[in-house]
C-alpha cells in the first residue's frame, strides 16, 4: 500500500519535476544531453526485466527519488551490463568510469523517471496507447476506455488493476520514446548492444 501512496503522490507533483528537468535540461553541468539517453535505456531496462506490478512501480518510485541504484551493490549486476551495452553501442564505454558521469547519470535518471510517471497516466499517452492496442477502435469507445484508464491510474490507492494499467502505460511510453530517439525497438536495440559488447570482451 505504501509504494501505491508514493506512485499517486509521485504523479500528482510530478508537474514540479517536469519543471525541473527543463530546467536541468538547459544546465548542461547538472544533465548533459548524452545522459538522457543512458536514463531513458535504463529505465526502458527495467520495465523490460522486471515482470512484477508491485516491483517495477517500486523500482520507478525508488528511481524518481533517488535516481541510479547503488552501482556497488551486487544486485545491481544487471544494471552496469545494460549500461555498459549502451555505452558500447553509442562509442563511448569509458565514459562509466568518470565518476561525475555516474553523477550526472543518476540525475537524469531521477527526473526521466519522474517525467515517466507523469506522461505514463496522461490522456494523451492513455489515447495512444488504445489506439495502439485497438487501431479500429471508434471514437466512442476510445474516449469511454481511455476515461476509465485515468480514473483508474490517478485513485488516492492503486487497485491491482490500476497498477496493471500504470505498468503498461509506462511500458507504452518509454517504449515509443526510444524507439522515436534510436530508430529502432527497444529489445532489437538491447540485443544487437549486448551481443556487440559480449563480441568485444571476447
Amino acid at each position: 500500500m505504501l509504494i501505491t501512496v508514493l506512485v499517486v503522490v509521485v504523479i500528482f507533483v510530478s508537474f514540479q519535476w517536469f519543471r525541473k528537468r527543463r530546467e536541468l535540461n538547459r544546465r548542461k553541468d547538472s544533465k548533459p544531453d548524452w545522459a538522457i539517453g543512458y536514463a531513458r535505456y535504463f529505465l526502458c531496462d527495467v520495465i523490460s526485466r522486471v515482470q512484477n506490478d508491485e516491483e517495477v512501480l517500486s523500482l520507478f518510485v525508488n528511481a524518481s527519488r533517488k535516481g541510479l541504484p547503488d552501482l556497488n551493490d551486487f544486485s545491481s549486476q544487471s544494471t552496469i551490463v545494460g549500461l555498459k551495452a549502451y555505452a558500447n553501442s553509442q562509442g563511448d564505454l569509458s565514459r562509466l568510469n568518470d565518476q561525475s558521469a555516474i553523477l550526472s547519470l543518476s540525475q537524469a535518471v531521477a527526473v526521466e523517471a519522474q517525467t515517466a510517471l507523469q506522461m505514463a497516466a496522461s490522456r494523451p499517452n492513455i489515447d495512444s496507447y488504445l489506439k495502439e492496442f485497438d487501431p479500429n477502435i471508434s471514437d466512442a469507445a476510445l474516449q469511454d476506455a481511455a476515461q476509465d484508464i485515468f480514473v483508474a491510474v490517478h485513485r488516492p490507492i492503486l487497485t491491482a488493476d490500476g497498477k496493471r494499467a500504470l505498468c503498461e502505460l509506462l511500458r507504452h511510453y518509454l517504449m515509443r520514446f526510444f524507439e522515436r530517439q534510436h530508430g529502432k525497438p527497444f529489445y532489437e536495440y538491447a540485443t544487437h548492444a549486448s551481443q556487440k559488447l559480449a563480441e568485444g570482451a571476447s
